[in-house]
């Protein structure tokens, strides 16, 4: 067994895929959304009206203004497709971490790099906000997609990387 020589305040990221970014941007999550993350965010809107039907015609009571309302299927509607979105845009943001299978990913960032490396831009991107406004808005956003059950916070802010 090897020794380590890393602080305890380092992070080592042992992970059997590579780290990408450890807190991507919102539209960066979004546009490298696979088809199956799609297809969870659709059967979670499908699927809490869909229990709520099935909750309805288990129900033993045979009274007709007891079922359960068009409003309800409305609001189970609206719940599933808000929980299906915050589960696929997790799944996604764990591949950007290296905590799944990312090589689709890794290939989709090397192009789009390499595409804004040839152009001269810098790579991620510019910004206009205050280095320590950026350096808030990291702290905040790093990992918090792991926090969806308490509060859904995105990363909408472009880092110049020069803060961190």
């Amino acid at each position: 067994m090897s020794t380590s020589t890393v602080s305890p305040t380092e992070y080592v990221p042992r992970h059997k895929f590579p780290v990408l970014d450890t807190d991507p941007h919102f539209k960066r999550v979004i546009r490298y959304m696979r088809s199956t993350d799609l297809a969870a965010w659709l059967g979670f809107t499908v699927g809490v009206p869909g229990l709520l039907y099935a909750w309805d015609l288990s129900d033993r009571i045979p009274v007709r203004h007891i079922k359960t309302q068009t409003r309800f299927y409305g609001l189970g509607t609206w719940l599933g497709f808000c929980g299906g979105f915050l589960m696929a845009y997790e799944r996604g943001a764990n591949r950007f971490l290296g905590w799944s299978e990312n090589e689709r990913e890794q290939k989709m960032q090397h192009e789009e790099f390499t595409q804004i490396a040839r152009s001269g831009r810098p790579i991620w991107g510019e910004s206009t906000i205050q280095p320590w406004i950026q350096t808030v808005a990291h702290h905040n956003s790093q990992f918090a997609h792991l926090k969806f059950s308490t509060i859904p916070w995105f990363n909408f802010v472009k880092f110049s990387l020069s803060f961190l």
